[in-house]
């Protein structure tokens, strides 16, 4: 019994730490050019306050925190993958057909995440709802 509770453990540690992300404080040269450009475009009434390399084995992304505590996360190649704010994610951020669809079903909330997935986005709102569309922004309900 007490070889398999340590053999459970041990493989639990090993799986904890296979998933492990490391990230690293970098400086905002470091950044791909792409994603600063996307900062300052849709988010130029915040400053930042942290820019982060994310690595996840062989895998790359870079993480944007701003002083309103918005964090961004970026591909490799400085793309879009996230967006989650606190209060509201900036308009900008929310592609054309969702902030409609928000803004003529849902006036009284907000969008608090928009998360890229390879088939479209989804769409977190303050009121804990979830809204799924297509990479076109066409909402999928």
């Amino acid at each position: 019994m007490k070889k398999l509770i340590l053999l459970t453990l041990a493989t639990m540690l090993l799986v904890g730490s296979a998933m492990a992300t490391d990230r690293k404080t970098i400086k905002r040269d470091q950044m791909p050019k792409a994603a600063l450009k996307y900062v300052q475009e849709n988010f130029n009434n915040t400053s930042i306050r942290r820019t982060c390399q994310l690595v996840d084995g062989s895998k790359i992304s870079y993480e944007v925190v701003l002083v309103d505590n918005t964090v961004i996360v970026f591909n490799r190649d400085g793309g879009v993958r996230s967006v989650k704010a606190e209060t509201e994610v900036a308009e900008g951020a929310i592609p054309w057909g969702v902030r409609y669809y928000v803004k003529s079903h849902f006036r009284k909330h907000k969008v608090v995440s928009v998360v890229k997935n390879l088939d479209g986005y989804t769409i977190g709102m303050d009121n804990g709802r979830t809204i799924k569309c297509d990479l076109k922004g066409n909402v999928l309900e």
